[in-house]
């Protein structure tokens, strides 16, 4: 039996004592998000939830689309940095979003694709939007996270949650579970993450990607720098994918 992820969402970081905003329909959680940073009073760590976005976005000029309400995750989780951000944020964050998925459903296969989407099988499952903003020496990070869960867009590269999982399956404490480790694996990405990516991550990125399916050719490694080295020693540094 399906529930509905905008609620359970809300319960969740209620739950956990985390500041969340949600709202029935927004533009984009990423703007709203940037719109509300470095207000008076605002937390280190904030979750923004929406149930529908009329403008949601993706990396560069792409869109992201809806389906039914209650059926995706439409988030953006902002925290409050001591420092701008480095580059190889990008592929750590979404290495933390690889990780939590594997570990609450690891009989599914997963996988990244370079530089934002988290695969199910051959198909999109998930996007990832990162953004920061500053004002003065304060900077805030944006994770823009929409993931389908019971429903997916009408589009023959996407795919959803529960076409992987039976729907007893798809509950409310798994759901809870995924939460917990995604907010554990983003922390820890944003605590470890220095001016390069550590030997375990490069191994782990490098496995991810080489989990897709739709690859047709495996990375042979992944740099300290965030590059990806393809057959013949070709460098393709992940900010220009």
């Amino acid at each position: 039996m399906s529930f509905s992820v905008f609620v359970a969402t809300q319960n969740w970081a209620h739950t956990s004592q985390i500041a969340a905003h949600s709202q029935p329909s927004v533009t984009s959680t990423n703007d709203w998000a940037k719109e509300s940073a470095f207000r008076a009073g605002q937390a280190d760590f904030e979750v923004f939830i929406a149930d529908h976005q009329s403008a949601g976005r993706g990396r560069g000029a792409n869109i992201w689309q809806d389906a039914a309400p209650g059926d995706l995750l439409l988030s953006s989780w902002s925290f409050q940095l001591s420092a701008p951000p480095q580059p190889v944020l990008a592929p750590a964050l979404g290495l933390s979003l690889f990780r939590a998925m594997v570990t609450t459903w690891p009989d599914l296969p997963f996988s990244l694709k370079a530089p934002n989407d988290l695969y199910l099988g051959d198909k999109k499952l998930a996007g990832i939007l990162l953004e920061n903003v500053q004002q003065g020496d304060k900077t805030r990070l944006i994770f823009g996270l929409g993931l389908n869960v019971f429903n997916k867009p009408d589009l023959p590269t996407a795919t959803c949650l529960a076409e992987g999982l039976s729907l007893d399956r798809v509950n409310e404490l798994g759901w809870n579970l995924f939460l917990d480790r995604l907010w554990l694996e983003l922390v820890s990405a944003l605590r470890e993450t220095k001016a390069t990516l550590s030997p375990n991550q490069c191994a782990s990125l490098r496995y991810a990607l080489n989990r897709n399916p739709n690859l047709t050719a495996p990375y042979d490694a992944v740099t300290p720098e965030g590059s990806l080295i393809v057959a013949g020693g070709e460098k393709i540094d992940w900010s220009t994918l």
